[in-house]
């Protein structure tokens, strides 16, 4: 169910242009224009629902491109609009862009109130084969992508090349959770599930 409270006012947007049975994966506002709200469900569909509007409208999405020539092309060619869309960010550096991890890749797209479409476009190497979670992007434009099994992978912006592993944990660590400092965006907080230990536990690091 997708809802929100002012008050002891409640809207159930769910029950807005059937979606009632949808299961939802993530749903944020956009900060840039304010008005626009995006959702992601469970089988790679997205929405959008402006200020106004009776009825979220579905994008859909043409053949992704990769954003340079130096990424993984094979990803290109599956078909990732059956796979999961898990929870995905905007980018508080670059206006109505929006990233997220799908399948075995990660990818952006830059979004706008008028598109009915959404083009994927590919940033994922030096990640492409692992199953990314939440994406944070910092202030400063710093990518943190956790991923099952092996911790947090960072990306600078301006850089060439790929995600690159941080320093810690160097171990067999699914990270769970990472979130920056505001003020100091080159530092994180990650959670970790321990998947060398019996009883898994949860540890946390400031990286």
């Amino acid at each position: 169910i997708l809802e929100t409270w002012s008050g002891a006012t409640r809207t159930n947007y769910a029950a807005d242009s059937g979606l009632s049975t949808q299961p939802f994966t993530d749903f944020r506002r956009n900060p840039t224009t304010g008005s626009l709200y995006c959702f992601a469900k469970h089988d790679g569909k997205f929405y959008r629902k402006k200020t106004g509007d009776t009825a979220w409208t579905e994008l859909t999405r043409p053949t992704p491109v990769a954003d340079s020539a130096s990424e993984p092309t094979w990803l290109l060619t599956k078909d990732n609009a059956w796979l999961t869309i898990g929870c995905f960010a905007f980018d508080p550096q670059v206006p109505n862009r929006v990233w997220w991890p799908e399948g075995s890749g990660i990818w952006y797209s830059d979004l706008n109130e008028t598109q009915t479409t959404y083009l994927l476009k590919l940033k994922t190497k030096g990640v492409e084969q692992l199953i990314g979670r939440h994406p944070r992007i910092a202030t400063n434009g710093k990518i943190y992508i956790p991923v099952w099994d092996f911790g947090v992978f960072t990306f600078n912006p301006g850089e060439e090349g790929s995600y690159r592993l941080t320093k810690y944990p160097n171990t067999f660590l699914t990270c769970w959770a990472v979130d920056y400092c505001w003020d100091y965006p080159d530092r994180a907080v990650a959670v970790y599930a321990d998947n060398q230990s019996v009883r898994n536990p949860l540890v946390a690091k400031t990286t």
